[in-house]
């Protein structure tokens, strides 16, 4: 006799759907959190050998379902969003979230799907990092975009002032002068005060000079 687990995962909850060979033996609702996963667990734990399980991929909704299995040591099948969805329209007169519990379990039983091959938690992070730092690369450049666009309206000719406008001196001088009427009521002097305390490293008095004179 072969048993299944189906699992449809939302944002808060799954309904989870137990088959023993074509016989439902359950189905229930678990919230995706420690007290849910340990209701299955008790369940899992009721079979002498582990069931087939197998959920949808549904990003960082079904990451906590995956956690719980992998740190648990049970093996699973999880699916791509978009062939899962062919395989269940096979089978379901209607869209509902118990019948895709439902679906997924019986789909299972008849194409016997390979357990998907379990990567090492180190993977995990990395890839984790990757995404990471793409979506933080692609908010500096959206971020450095909007502010190019508002200096146009402000103060265009900051962007000229240095060879590049780009580094830790650059972005403080902005900071402090982001509009022109901030350099055009205040004398050079002052202008020079507030540039030598700008970036990384000490600006020279004299280039200092020249930077407040073009500002």
């Amino acid at each position: 006799m072969k048993h299944i687990i189906g699992i449809d995962v939302s944002k808060a909850t799954s309904q989870v759907a137990v088959l023993a060979d074509e016989q439902i033996l359950k189905q229930f609702k678990i919230t995706n959190d420690t007290f849910g996963f340990e209701k299955l667990n008790q369940v899992i734990c009721q079979f002498k050998v582990v069931p087939e399980i197998v959920f949808e991929a549904t990003g960082v909704y079904s990451a906590r379902l995956q956690y719980f299995l992998e740190a648990n040591g049970y093996s699973y099948s999880r699916l791509n969003p978009l062939a899962a969805k062919k395989e269940l329209d096979q089978l379901r007169p209607q869209k509902n979230d118990v019948s895709d519990a439902l679906g997924l379990a019986k789909t299972q039983l008849l194409l016997n799907r390979q357990q998907t091959y379990i990567e090492l938690p180190i993977y995990h992070e990395l890839t984790a990092l990757s995404r990471q730092y793409q979506e933080l690369t692609h908010d500096t450049i959206t971020f450095k975009n909007r502010l190019h666009t508002a200096l146009q309206w402000t103060f265009p000719e900051i962007e000229s002032l240095l060879s590049s406008p780009e580094g830790e001196r650059y972005w403080q001088i902005v900071d402090r002068f982001p509009h022109a009427h901030l350099v055009t009521d205040i004398s050079v002097q002052a202008i020079m005060n507030q540039l030598l305390t700008t970036g990384p490293n000490q600006m020279s008095a004299r280039r200092a000079e020249i930077m407040a004179i073009k500002l």
